[in-house]
Parts: structure tokens; sequence; C-alpha cells
């Protein structure tokens, strides 16, 4: 098997057209480093360990979830955050970034996985963007309140009228365990309006050992279409590594190649079809 670097797969999605497509940092809120689970993180906290996911916010920390803390299963991947028992102007903002800015008059589809806490009421969520991970400007409009404690699937859309780094969004709720829970935050479309090609990205990969601190191992299943090229960025597009032409279906993949924490993989097929996903190295 051919080395290269790369590591451990949080989602996988497929974009067609541009190399350039959007896609959220870290959708799927997988931590990079050891985390304070199932209870309130500060916020300084979170946003050190959540590669490229940020918190703004009155509010005093954030929880992060996985199946040991009986919240249920996350939607995707092994974690899921909720925001604190707060009122609406109390609450905090998750700040979603994305791997490149969006621009001005283009619309960009996306979707997400949202439920409400186990007892209480949620909440109306806000949702809007910025191009400041310290900023909540450019509301767009209120996400009717998630109805019970199992995730839904919503569908959502933004046109910004300037270039953005961030998807923010806002949720609460009254009483009970008090948390709005969010998950699997996916860009549908590209920076050109391009749709997903779901085909591509259902194909099946397996990575492993998971995150990885040595040597792992990619294998590329049914749905792909060979030869494709992997590129590997950090956080602000700059590229790491990269290679073409690559035929193999398991690929060797070195630890020393890569940024610690989050690095975005990059995989393009031979109809240049590309997918996204965040990558985490130890």
């Amino acid at each position: 098997m051919r080395n290269f670097t790369l590591l451990f797969i949080i989602t996988f999605f497929a974009a067609t057209g541009s190399a350039d497509a959007q896609q959220f940092v870290n959708g799927s809120f997988e931590p990079s480093g050891a985390i304070t689970k199932c209870a309130y993180d500060t916020l300084a906290e979170f946003n050190a360990k959540m590669g490229g996911m940020w918190v703004k916010g009155a509010d005093t920390g954030m929880i992060v979830v996985d199946n040991s803390c009986g919240m249920g299963a996350p939607a995707h991947g092994s974690y899921y955050v909720g925001t604190s028992y707060k009122s609406m102007t109390g609450s905090n903002y998750i700040m979603l970034r994305l791997t490149t800015p969006m621009q001005p008059d283009i619309t960009y589809k996306f979707s997400f996985k949202y439920k409400g806490p186990a007892s209480g009421t949620a909440l109306t969520s806000l949702l809007g963007y910025s191009n400041d991970s310290t900023s909540t400007a450019n509301f767009v409009h209120g996400i009717p309140a998630p109805s019970g404690s199992t995730w839904q699937v919503v569908n959502d859309s933004i046109k910004p009228n300037a270039i953005s780094k961030y998807i923010w969004i806002a949720g609460s709720s009254t009483g009970g365990d008090g948390q709005v829970y969010y998950d699997n935050f996916v860009m549908q479309t590209s920076g050109g309006g391009t749709s997903v090609e779901q085909t591509f990205a259902d194909a099946t990969i397996a990575v492993y050992p998971n995150p990885v601190t040595d040597v792992a191992h990619i294998r590329l299943g049914e749905g792909v279409q060979y030869p494709v090229s992997i590129t590997i960025c950090d956080v602000t597009g700059k590229t790491i590594a990269q290679r073409n032409n690559i035929t193999d279906k398991d690929i060797a993949i070195e630890r020393a190649r890569l940024n610690t924490g989050i690095n975005i993989l990059k995989i393009t097929d031979k109809n240049n079809h590309t997918r996204f996903t965040r990558l985490i190295a130890r």
C-alpha cells in the first residue's frame, strides 16, 4: 500500500464542480483533544478543543455529549453539543466556520439535525451569518423549535449580502434539562450553487485507528471512481499535502505529515466529484 498522510474521518460528503466548495469545518462537533463530556464546559475550553467550532455568548458553558452520557446517541459521528438552559437573549451562539467563505448574493443550502430536551420546552432557534467569530450580526430568520427529544432534520438556506466565514445558530429551552442539541451540519451546495451528489457521499469509507497517533489506514469502497486525488489542508485552507492518480482502495496514512488537531481532507474522483471531511491528528 502507498503511504500518504490522512487521519480520523468524522463525516464524508461530495460536491460536483468547484474544488473550492464550502463545507463546515467541524459540523459533527468532534473534539480535537480531551474535553469534559456530559457536563458543562467553559466557553474557553469548548473553543480551544472543538477544532474550528466556536461559541459566543453570555452563558457559562456548553455541553458536549456522546453515547456515555445517557442523553441519546449522536445523529452523526461520535459527539454532539447542547446549549444550556437560558432565555433566548442569554443563550450561546454556535459559530459554524466554513472551509471557504460564502460569497455575496449566492444562495447556500445546508442541513443539520436538532432535538429538544427530554423534558421542558424548546424555543425557536435563531439563524444568521457573519464574517467575524465574535459577531452575531446579520440575523436571517427563526427556526421552529424541535418537537420532542428525537433527532429532526432541518433543510435551510442563506443568501449573504457580504463575504461571510460563519453561519451561526442559537437555541434555548424552558425548564426540563434545558438543552437544545445540535449535530451534523452539512453544506448541500458549493460556492457556485452546485448540488451535492449523494451517491458519491454514501460510498463506504473505513478509517482506522481512530483518531490517529502513528499510522492510520483508509479503505475506499464501492462508489468511488478511480483514480482519485487527495489533498489535505489546515483550517485556513493552506495545503499541507497532496497526491494525485491514486488507484489503491487501501491507503496507509502517516501521522507525521499532519498538523496537530483539525485537518481538512478533500478527495476528488476521476469525474471531478469532490468530498470534504475533517480529520483529527493527536
